[in-house]
């Protein structure tokens, strides 16, 4: 690995001071872990107050007869009988019984409402039953907060629902989370942070609803099961989407440059490219301008950001670091990765991956490292960190140069030489897949990834080859002002 730092540095580290912690780079939600209805639910206000000489069932199978409930802040800070009052409300609960809240994971409030009318027997919004499939509905579009089911659930102590849809469809369709209390709409009563959950529904209603006259769906159990694995099957390969559009094309000026090399900012919104002959730029995509061209950057090959220690270096291949104190190193012509100390870069192992490795990446979240090779042999690999061992290999175009990983979309990208990008799907912690190769322009290799949105960058520039001669080497000339940086948003 070859590895120089910039002769004026202190420019670099101007840049990166900025930079938040390694937590921030994980980015923003992807659209499908956004909440579109977001909760407007605000706890009432607490009261301090003793409850006293209760029957207490404390939920977990005691009984205190003549107990006592001291409650500070909205919270159960002590049970107990003949406590001393600290100078709270008092309120006599001799005759009543004080439990734990209930939970109702399984209720249908909101949609069969009360009073039930003749209308909402024929047609309630507890279930959308036009397919067996609604898995694209939402319960909480249908709820009917003024039901009175709300207010009896919350006197008989209930303090938490789900809500839903009902059973008659296969997929049913998404639950929300409520708390039974008065509200304009479903949002001012939906749970804050309240996760989503997902009906399904196998056995006697759905074979019942298939089997009436004019109904769609399957008619038996067999059925039942037989349609939801091929509705599972079509769902795991239905990617037919494009998963990446260009949506700019932005032109740099630029000599007769070649060895184009980008890195993204950490958690930023800085480009950095480093180009052989124009050296060194930095651009902010999220205003798209260039922010400043590094002094003493000419010959730049490959930036590596350093932003804990306040540096940044330009390199020929990329080594991963797994943060507790291991460096894995790719030794591309002996097709070699090599364990290092971080520290003291002393060799721990050496493992043989069969082809020409250039690139390697730590997989934090299933502690993988992945890894890319470019030669004859190109592929992407998962590695087991421990024993080296190769757990899953695929194959990508000719000319491998960058290698980014989207952990969101648990999607990794190869950009090619030969004028392509491998898309490539991680099925569970040790399975890779291809599921698509997009053509771009010839050369257009190099790219990194805005970990914040997904999007990827590629840089490229027109050029033109020249035949050898006197027996030396094919010249390629890059045409000067065409220098480009291409935008690729996923889908």
């Amino acid at each position: 690995m070859t590895m120089k730092r910039f002769g004026l540095l202190a420019g670099i580290g101007a840049m990166l001071c900025v930079v938040g912690p390694a937590s921030a780079q994980r980015g923003a939600p992807l659209p499908w872990q956004q909440d579109p209805f977001p909760s407007r639910y605000r706890t009432p206000p607490a009261e301090d107050m003793l409850l006293r000489g209760a029957t207490i069932l404390d939920g977990a199978g005691g009984r205190i007869d003549g107990g006592d409930v001291l409650v500070r802040g909205g919270k159960i800070v002590t049970v107990g009988q003949h406590l001393a009052n600290p100078g709270v409300r008092e309120v006599d609960a001799k005759g009543r019984w004080v439990t734990p809240g209930v939970i109702d994971v399984h209720t249908h409030n909101g949609t069969f409402v009360l009073p039930l009318t003749a209308i909402d027997r024929e047609a309630s919004d507890v279930s959308e039953v036009a397919t067996p499939n609604s898995a694209d509905t939402w319960i909480e579009t249908a709820v009917n907060t003024q039901d009175m089911g709300f207010d009896r659930a919350l006197s008989n102590g209930v303090t938490t629902l789900q809500i839903l849809p009902g059973s008659t469809p296969i997929f049913a369709g998404r639950s929300v989370v409520v708390k039974p209390v008065g509200g304009a709409t479903v949002w001012d009563m939906k749970a804050t942070g309240g996760v989503q959950g997902f009906k399904i529904a196998c056995g006697e209603n759905p074979k019942s609803w298939g089997a009436d006259d004019d109904n769609e769906g399957p008619t038996s159990r067999q059925g039942v099961i037989s349609f939801m694995r091929q509705e599972f099957v079509e769902a795991q390969h239905a990617e037919t989407a494009l998963p990446y559009v260009m949506t700019d094309s932005t032109k740099l000026p630029s000599r007769d440059t070649g060895g184009h090399h980008v890195k993204f900012e950490p958690g930023g919104a800085r480009l950095f490219m480093a180009r052989l002959k124009d050296g060194l730029t930095v651009c902010d995509v999220d205003r798209g301008q260039t922010v400043a061209t590094v002094e003493n950057s000419i010959g730049a090959n490959g930036p590596v950001l350093l932003p804990k220690y306040n540096r940044g270096y330009v390199a020929m291949d990329d080594p991963a670091a797994d943060g507790k104190g291991h460096l894995y190193a790719p030794a591309r012509l002996d097709g070699l990765v090599l364990k290092l100390g971080s520290g003291t870069l002393k060799e721990r192992a050496r493992w043989d991956v069969g082809c020409s490795v250039s690139k390697m990446k730590y997989l934090v979240a299933t502690d993988r490292l992945l890894g890319a090779c470019g030669g004859d042999r190109p592929a992407v690999f998962l590695m087991d960190p421990a024993n080296g061992r190769v757990l899953s290999r695929v194959p990508i175009g000719k000319g491998l140069d960058a290698l980014a990983y989207d952990e969101g979309r648990e999607r990794i990208v190869s950009s090619n030489c030969e004028g392509s990008m491998t898309v490539i799907r991680r099925d569970g912690r040790d399975s890779l897949r291809v599921i698509a190769t997009i053509r771009t322009a010839y050369a257009a290799r190099m790219l990194d990834m805005n970990h914040r949105t997904g999007r990827l960058y590629l840089v490229n520039a027109d050029s033109t080859d020249f035949p050898e001669k006197d027996g030396g080497e094919e010249e390629t000339r890059h045409h000067p002002g065409s220098f480009r940086v291409e935008t690729w948003q996923p889908n």
